[in-house]
């Protein structure tokens, strides 16, 4: 890889063994049998380029007044890679480095164990290396782009563009639903446009729209005076004014209606719709379809809508409905696996699914979602990178880069910044030109990227046109 190692490495702690006795013993409580910790920190991923090494950092730390000799051993190292220890026994709590050197092995993880004895006592710590490959680099498109002031320069400098992977599709649910059938020429034409040039085509279903608008050109069967044109006019007519409520989020501008996810008169039309579309793009007459991320709450999200808590005119509805900050693991979690459970079971099996881990003040939503979707085969991302995630792993948004970590491999992890970049690094969302890398580095395998900031890369004209956003775009798209 050519991302420099320097910037982007972040201590990303594996699960260990931990072989002291608590409570048991002799019979008093709290007592420690004598023996010892075996733990791991690293970043787990190959940052040598062609032919380089990797820094494991091995503690032992010793309890309970143990006092005997650790010694330490590497298995199952993939061929042409050789592990070399800086000590090969310990004898008091500390630390020893494992190198590793050889040809840079093929893209994938690879496991290993790293095992301390000490007599009868034996404890092993499981991980892997990792080695980054191509990322799919798509272009984000929200509704009405195409058709707006910039809809020509997406054409003219990304449609044909070799570093862009496919297009990632904002639709909302009233563009095809209208109450008696679907019509599905509005998301099939996007599909169609993007496939015949051999790109990838990804879908991002919103239920709730993330931004108010009085034009539901592109929501063709919304309501244009609820601000809110994702939700079909039969739904709010079904929902009746108790099941609604209107409040203008931090990310909208202007005024919204939001829905009452939990009344069935939403779930059970958005439920259908889900079956529907699902029957509809796994047909098997869209092979160039890459994903599809359905949104289970503010546009592609898995939050009711922003600033649900913060005790405006949607939080005091949402407290009425049964969701405040106490009670998202029996409300609003249960609602989330209800519907990636619809998602899975209604999968022909040909559509790679995927969700968001958005954060909720109160609750742990992203592990609770990333830990229902990957047995279920549903990816999952987030979509809130940003500058501070960059050399802070561990307090990464939504806790992505150690669930990217857990379950690498597993699923495709998907990042999106949490707003267009700046390429200065003086905005929150902060410079593609860091971010990338780190996301490449932390083993994300989806890139959804504003179109503007594709621009920004691609269009001399465009305001703050700057080639060092082609670099890092083509580095992750080569894996070079």
């Amino acid at each position: 890889m050519k991302f420099p190692p320097l910037l982007p490495v972040v201590a990303a702690a594996c699960v260990c063994m931990l072989g002291c006795g608590m409570g048991g013993g002799s019979g008093h409580p709290g007592h420690v049998n004598p023996d010892f910790v075996l733990s791991l920190s690293s970043a787990q991923s190959w940052s040598g380029g062609a032919s380089g090494s990797e820094v494991y950092t091995i503690q032992v730390r010793f309890v309970g007044g143990f006092s005997g000799t650790v010694a330490l051993a590497v298995t199952g190292l993939p061929n042409g890679i050789t592990g070399t220890l800086s000590a090969l026994s310990i004898s008091a709590s500390g630390t020893s480095t494992l190198t590793l050197t050889g040809a840079e092995p093929a893209i994938g993880s690879y496991p290993f164990t790293i095992s301390g004895t000490s007599g009868s006592l034996a404890h092993t710590v499981d991980t892997s290396l990792f080695v980054p490959g191509p990322v799919a680099t798509n272009v984000l498109i929200p509704p009405g782009a195409l058709d707006g002031s910039d809809g020509p320069k997406i054409t003219n400098y990304l449609e044909n563009n070799p570093t862009v992977t496919g297009g990632t599709f904002q639709v909302e649910w009233s563009a095809i639903d209208n109450g008696s059938s679907y019509n599905w020429s509005y998301s099939d034409n996007l599909y169609s446009a993007w496939a015949t040039l051999g790109k990838k085509v990804n879908f991002i279903f919103w239920a709730n729209a993330d931004s108010s608008s009085s034009d539901c050109t592109d929501g063709q069967f919304g309501d244009p005076t609820a601000g809110n044109c994702a939700v079909p006019m039969y739904v709010w007519q079904a929902l009746g004014s108790k099941n609604y409520t209107v409040c203008t989020p931090s990310n909208a501008d202007g005024p919204q209606r939001i829905p009452n996810y939990f009344n069935s008169a939403f779930q059970d039309n958005y439920k259908s719709f889900i079956k529907a579309m699902l029957a509809h793009y796994g047909n098997g007459n869209y092979p160039k379809l890459g994903y599809i991320r359905i949104g289970l709450g503010r546009g592609g999200e898995t939050i009711p809508v922003g600033d649900w808590d913060s005790g405006d005119a949607c939080s005091e509805a949402f407290a009425s409905w049964g969701l405040n900050d106490n009670t998202i693991t029996t409300t609003w979690e249960p609602y989330l696996q209800s519907m990636l459970n619809v998602e899975a079971q209604n999968n022909p099996g040909n559509v790679q699914l995927m969700v968001g881990i958005t954060p909720m003040t109160g609750g742990g939503v992203p592990q609770f979602v990333a830990n229902t979707a990957v047995p279920l085969k549903i990816g999952f991302g987030s979509q809130g990178l940003q500058e501070s995630d960059v050399n802070n792993c561990a307090s990464a948004t939504a806790d992505w880069c150690d669930l990217f970590n857990t379950y690498t491999g597993k699923v495709p992890l998907e990042l999106q910044t949490v707003a267009q970049s700046c390429p200065d690094n003086s905005c929150v969302t902060g410079s593609l030109a860091n971010l990338l890398p780190f996301a490449v580095f932390n083993k994300v395998t989806i890139l959804e990227i504003y179109y503007q900031d594709w621009l920004v890369a691609y269009d001399p004209n465009y305001p703050g046109y700057t080639q060092s956003y082609q670099a890092v775009l083509e580095s992750a798209n080569t894996g070079q």
